[in-house]
């Protein structure tokens, strides 16, 4: 099952479909900080993981996730895919939460731009 590892203050928690695997589900429940256009930052829940269909008719409200430091594809104790700390993974909002897009085994990640850099 796949998993995300996510930073929150000083503390990392391991986040599934399921909810919180591994840390203090007190710290901020199963919730990723998600950046809004304004460059403000705030946190949704975490729904899971859906994999990225390229073109739809469907109208998708993507967002930034930030924070993510770990992709685990099947098992969040063996070595995952680093998320490097300048870069966002792309969600998309859904049924009052967030999944992250996968494509091919990897999170969907670009870069945070300088503009989103300097608006927090």
């Amino acid at each position: 099952m796949p998993a995300v590892r996510i930073r929150f203050n000083y503390n990392t928690l391991v986040l599934d479909e399921t909810g919180v695997v591994s840390g203090h589900k007190s710290l901020c429940g199963c919730t990723v900080a998600v950046l809004d256009k304004q460059g403000q930052f705030f946190r949704l829940p975490f729904k899971g993981f859906r994999p990225h269909i390229g073109l739809t008719l469907l109208k998708l409200q993507y967002v930034k996730v930030v924070d993510v430091s770990h992709y685990y594809s099947t098992n969040f104790l063996n070595a995952g895919i680093e998320v490097p700390r300048d870069h966002y993974c792309v969600g998309v909002f859904e049924e009052g939460g967030v999944f992250l897009l996968i494509e091919e085994e990897r999170l969907i990640v670009f870069p945070i731009s300088l503009s989103d850099q300097l608006s927090c």
